[in-house]
C-alpha cells in the first residue's frame, strides 16, 4: 500500500470574485476534516523515497541506508521489512517496536545475477504504525575476467645463448563482460631469461580465448623462474610460473634424487626415475654415457632400468635411469650416481635413505639325500631356517615345489605356523623316498613370512638300482648281405627290466659311422617306461644305399635314467 497526499489549491480568477485567496484556500482546507491528529497514532516515514544503486557487476554488490523514523505520538508495532525482487535483500538487523520519535537503520544490497536493470520496492509495514516504502533501481553489468594456461610451465634445458623453442600460453575471458585492453609482460627474478614472442591479445569477449608465445633463452648456468603475467581493465591479471635451466654448451645435466622412503633391510623400495638431458642445443652429440654408482654406500642401491649405458645423446635428447633403495643394513646409507660422457662432461646426483629393521629368514641352500632305491626312503633330514633379522617374523608357511617334489616327503616341521623371534630358529624334517629310478631328482622347500621374506632349499636324490636294463645277452646284430637298393631281413632286439622297480622314461637312437644305412622297422622301447620285469622290442633291416665302402655299421644306443645298455650293427653292401 502507497500513501499519497493530495493538496488542492484553489485560486480566484480574474475578478470574478472578491473573494480574497486566503478565503479561498481555508474554504478548501474546511472541506477536508481530520479524524484523528498524527501525534494520537504510530506514524511511520523513511528518510529516502527512491533509491537507484548504479550499476553492479554480476557476481558483485553494493548497498544503501534507509532511516526509518517513527514520527507519531504512539509506539508503532516491529515493523515488516521486505523487498518486491530477490535481487535486492534485506542484510541490516531487524527493527523492533519505535517509540515515538525513535528510529532504525535498514540496509539494502543490491546482488545482481544477470547483466541488465532490476527494480524493485523497499516496503516496510507495522500496526500501529502503516505502510511506507521506496522505489529499489539498479543495473547488473558483467565481469571480465582473465586466465592464463597452462602453469608452471617449465622450457627444460637449454644452452647459453640459446633459445629454447616458443612455448604458447592461452589466455581466456573467463567473466560475463568484454575486457578492456590487454598487455603482457614477463616479470621476476630471471626476467632476462624469457621473451615475449607473439602475442594474438587485444581485447577478449567473454569466454574467448587468445594466445601469447614466450621462449627461454638464459644469458647463465643455472635454474631459472620468472612469470608471464596479463593483465586488462576490466578483466585483472593473471599469471604463469616459467621454468627453465641454462646448461653450458655440450655439457650434461641431471635431474635430483629424492631421499628414499625409509626401507626395511633386504627389501626394495620404489624405484625412482632420474633424468639425464644434454643441455647442448648448440654443442655436439656426447660420447657414449657410462653410468656408476659410487660414494659411500654404493651397494645399498639397485639400478633398476637403464636407458643410458652407451648410449651418445644427441643435442636437447635425454635419457632415464631408474634406481631402488636396496638396503642390507640399518641406519643411514648414502651414494651418487654418476653418467658420464666424453664430450658431454660429468653429471651426478646424491641417493640417500634409511635401511629399517627387519625379519630375516636364512636356510641352508642345498641338501644332498644321496642315493636311495626307489620304493625305499631315506633317513630324516632336518633343514633349519633362522630368523636372522631383528624383529619378529609374521607366521611361516612351507611348501614342496619343483617337477620332482612327489619324491620328498614331509615328516614333520616345527616351523609352519610359527613367528620365529630374533635369532630363533626351527625345522623342516624331510625324507627322500623315490617311487622311479632317476639320477637327477631335484626340489625345492619353499619357507615364506611376512615380515621375513622367502627362502628356499634345493632338494637333490638319486633314486637308484644297480641292475642295468638287459638286452638278453644280444650284443651284434650281424645282418646278411643285402644288394644295394634292397632290404634285408629284420633283426630284433629285446630290453628286459630285470629290477624290481619301474625304470625312468627310456630313450633309443642310432649312432655312429652308418647310422642311415640301418631301418627302425618297429620300436616299443623309445618313450617307453618299463615296470619291474616287463619287456620293449627294437626291430631292424639293413637297407643299403652305396656299396663303398661295402661294410656298414653303427651302434643302436638305449638309456634309461640309471642304465642302458648299446648293440651293434653290421652288414655287407653287395653292388647290383
Amino acid at each position: 500500500m502507497r500513501r499519497a497526499l493530495v493538496l488542492v489549491v484553489v485560486a480566484a480568477c480574474g475578478g470574478g470574485s472578491n473573494s480574497p485567496p486566503d478565503a479561498a484556500v481555508d474554504a478548501v482546507a474546511d472541506s477536508f476534516t481530520s479524524t484523528e491528529s498524527p501525534t494520537a497514532t504510530a506514524f511511520l516515514t523513511m528518510d529516502k523515497v527512491s533509491v537507484d544503486f548504479g550499476t553492479v557487476a554480476v557476481g558483485q554488490s553494493a548497498d544503501v541506508s534507509f532511516v526509518l523514523t517513527n514520527t507519531g505520538g504512539l509506539t508503532s508495532g516491529a515493523p515488516t521489512i521486505t523487498t518486491t525482487d530477490p535481487a535486492f535483500t534485506i542484510i541490516s538487523p531487524a527493527c523492533g517496536e519505535l517509540a515515538a520519535a525513535e528510529t532504525c537503520n535498514i540496509v539494502v544490497e543490491l546482488a545482481p545475477a544477470s547483466v541488465g536493470p532490476t527494480s524493485g520496492f523497499l516496503e516496510v509495514s507495522a500496526s500501529p504504525g502503516g505502510t511506507v516504502d521506496a522505489e529499489l533501481t539498479g543495473t547488473g553489468s558483467g565481469v571480465a575476467m582473465l586466465a592464463i594456461t597452462p602453469s608452471p610451465e617449465d622450457f627444460g634445458v637449454a644452452c647459453i645463448g640459446s633459445a629454447s623453442a616458443a612455448h604458447t600460453f592461452t589466455v581466456t575471458n573467463n567473466g560475463t563482460d568484454i575486457s578492456g585492453a590487454i598487455t603482457s609482460a614477463i616479470i621476476g627474478s630471471d626476467a632476462d631469461s624469457f621473451g615475449l614472442v607473439s602475442s594474438t591479445c587485444v581485447t577478449l569477449a567473454p569466454l574467448a580465448s587468445c594466445q601469447v608465445t614466450v621462449t627461454f633463452e638464459s644469458l647463465t648456468v643455472g635454474a631459472k623462474a620468472a612469470s608471464l603475467q596479463v593483465g586488462a581493465t576490466p578483466g585483472g591479471t593473471a599469471s604463469a610460473t616459467l621454468l627453465g635451466t641454462g646448461v653450458a654448451p655440450g655439457e650434461l645435466s641431471i635431474t635430483s634424487a629424492t631421499p628414499f622412503q625409509s626401507t626395511p633391510v633386504f627389501e626394495l623400495s620404489a624405484a625412482q626415475t632420474i633424468t639425464v638431458s644434454h643441455g647442448g642445443a648448440c654443442g655436439p652429440t656426447t660420447g657414449p654415457l657410462s653410468i656408476a654408482l659410487g660414494g659411500n654406500d654404493p651397494a645399498q642401491f639397485e639400478i633398476v632400468t637403464d636407458t643410458c649405458s652407451g648410449v651418445a645423446l644427441q643435442p636437447d635428447a635425454e635419457c632415464t635411469i631408474s634406481v631402488a633403495f636396496a638396503p642390507t643394513v640399518e641406519g643411514l646409507a648414502t651414494a651418487n650416481l654418476t653418467v658420464d660422457g666424453i664430450p658431454g662432461g660429468v653429471a651426478s646426483t646424491g641417493l640417500s635413505g634409511t635401511g629399517l629393521p627387519n625379519a630375516i629368514l636364512s636356510i641352508t641352500p642345498e641338501h644332498d639325500f644321496g642315493e636311495i632305491p626307489p620304493n625305499t626312503t631315506s633317513a630324516p633330514v632336518p633343514i633349519t631356517v633362522t630368523n636372522i633379522g631383528a624383529l619378529t617374523t609374521g607366521p611361516l608357511s612351507q611348501a614342496l615345489a619343483g617337477p620332482n617334489s612327489t619324491q620328498w616327503e614331509l615328516i614333520s616341521s616345527t616351523c609352519d605356523g610359527v613367528s620365529l623371534a630374533a635369532g630363533a630358529s626351527c625345522d623342516v624334517v624331510l625324507e627322500f623316498a623315490p617311487t622311479i629310478i632317476n639320477a637327477n631328482d631335484q626340489a625345492d622347500l619353499v619357507v615364506s613370512g611376512a615380515p621375513g621374506g622367502t627362502v628356499s632349499a634345493v632338494l637333490v636324490g638319486n633314486g637308484f638300482d644297480e641292475v642295468p636294463l638287459s638286452s638278453g645277452g644280444t650284443s651284434f646284430l650281424n645282418f646278411a648281405d643285402t644288394v644295394v637298393g634292397q632290404v634285408s631281413a629284420p633283426l630284433t632286439v629285446t630290453a628286459t627290466n630285470l629290477n624290481g622297480f619301474t625304470t625312468g622314461t627310456l630313450h633309443t637312437d642310432v649312432i655312429g659311422t652308418d647310422p642311415t644305412q640301418f631301418t627302425v622297422v618297429t620300436n616299443t622301447c623309445d618313450g617307453s617306461v618299463l615296470a619291474p620285469q616287463a619287456q620293449c622290442t627294437i626291430t631292424f633291416a639293413f637297407a643299403p644305399t652305396t656299396d663303398s665302402p661295402a661294410t656298414k655299421s653303427a651302434t643302436l644306443d638305449l638309456t634309461a635314467p640309471n642304465g642302458g645298455f648299446d648293440v651293434a650293427l653290421a652288414g655287407k653292401a653287395v653292388a647290383p
